[in-house]
């Protein structure tokens, strides 16, 4: 009988030189079986690696592992017989390579798990995984073998299960792949995708075309748990220098003057334009002020320090004083900036607070030695 894994190229080459040895096969297969350890990968390792080859020989060598063979006893351990008879095991194996082979656009892969494993279910994660790496070949080879679509032609007991929503859209739309958001709102208009996350995702990569038309389609702004009224969307769009968004949400209602996340995330990622925009519109309220104050300690750890001399600008025409923990924090910056040698920021915030911070003493209240 033939054997199941083709012996080892090395082996065949080694052993075609030797013209007395090319009428004895079975001592080819025999050297080849001593000698291959590439059988032994487990098969999880060898989806990692994505090499067909490699998972043709593992499968191949399975073959006595399969659930009516009665060639190997039952003490052997090897994961390549669950690999043939442990169901459970195999749904594991297949999910695990199509979480691996999707994400690295690997089609190749994607097509022998699905042939070994034919009708077993393709999970909303995966579909998830191919949607976020734009993998729109493997996201096409799911549809073309989806029980689904099969069925609509009249095929049944054939193709995979595929789960097409839950955060299949909200993927698409972070790895900014718009023409996949379509194809996906084309072919499976009914999926229960999670509007509300796709809309926050829309809103986190900016692109507010597709933000409209989600909230066309009935997604609603989500809120937090604890807090029903807190609007999240706003705080991460103001830490991402898109003040076109928060304008367009603004429009919207939902904008909260009174969060001081948003003005926080602004200045510590620097963005001046939004950090204006952010007090503008607050206007120089006590509270305001307070929280240009606490926004100050954010900004003031960034370079160049525009951010941090806009907000202590207006905190001075408001005639705010520093508070007490803002006083704290400044004083942590000054030496944070010091033992990084970022001179130009230590040299501003001594300027600035030096007569109201000691910045020559510890956190006890000691000098520090110079």
């Amino acid at each position: 009988m033939a054997c199941a894994v083709p012996p080892l190229l090395a082996v065949r080459l080694v052993f075609g030189a030797k013209t007395e040895l090319v009428d004895v096969p079975h001592l080819i297969e025999s050297m080849s079986g001593l000698l291959d350890t590439s059988v032994d990968v487990p098969p999880l390792r060898a989806c990692k690696l994505g090499s067909v080859k490699l998972l043709d020989r593992i499968w191949n060598s399975s073959d006595v592992y399969a659930q009516d063979s009665t060639a190997v006893t039952s003490e052997t351990f090897t994961l390549r017989k669950f690999l043939r008879a442990d169901r459970h095991y195999q749904q594991y194996f297949f999910t695990s390579t199509l979480k691996e082979a999707a994400p690295s656009k690997n089609l190749g892969v994607v097509k022998w798990i699905s042939s070994k494993f034919p009708t077993f279910q393709v999970s909303s994660e995966i579909v998830a995984r191919a949607c976020l790496a734009g993998a729109l070949d493997i996201l096409q080879f799911f549809h073309d073998n989806c029980t689904q679509v099969l069925e609509k032609r009249e095929k049944f007991g054939v193709g995979h299960p595929v789960d097409w929503g839950n955060l299949t859209m909200s993927a698409a739309i972070l790895g900014r792949r718009s023409d996949i958001v379509w194809w996906l709102h084309r072919h499976f208009p009914d999926a229960n995708y999670n509007l509300e996350i796709a809309l926050e995702s829309a809103l986190k990569v900016g692109n507010v075309l597709i933000a409209k038309w989600l909230l066309n389609q009935g997604a609603e702004w989500r809120r937090r748990r604890r807090n029903p009224t807190e609007r999240i969307d706003a705080c991460y769009v103001a830490g991402q220098e898109r003040l076109d968004v928060l304008h367009w949400l603004d429009e919207r209602g939902q904008i909260d003057s009174g969060d001081v996340r948003m003005l926080v995330n602004a200045a510590k990622g620097g963005h001046l334009e939004v950090v204006r925009w952010l007090i503008e519109h607050r206007g120089s309220s006590t509270a305001a002020v307070a929280d240009a104050m606490l926004a100050t300690h954010a900004a003031a750890s960034k370079w160049p320090l525009k951010v941090a001399k806009f907000l202590r600008e207006f905190t001075k025409e408001a005639e705010g004083s520093p508070t007490s923990e803002l006083l704290d924090s400044i004083e942590g910056n000054m030496r944070m900036a010091a033992r990084r040698g970022r001179l130009g920021v230590a040299r501003w915030l001594l300027e600035e607070y030096g007569d109201s911070v000691d910045f020559f003493v510890d956190d006890k209240g000691h000098p520090i030695s110079v």
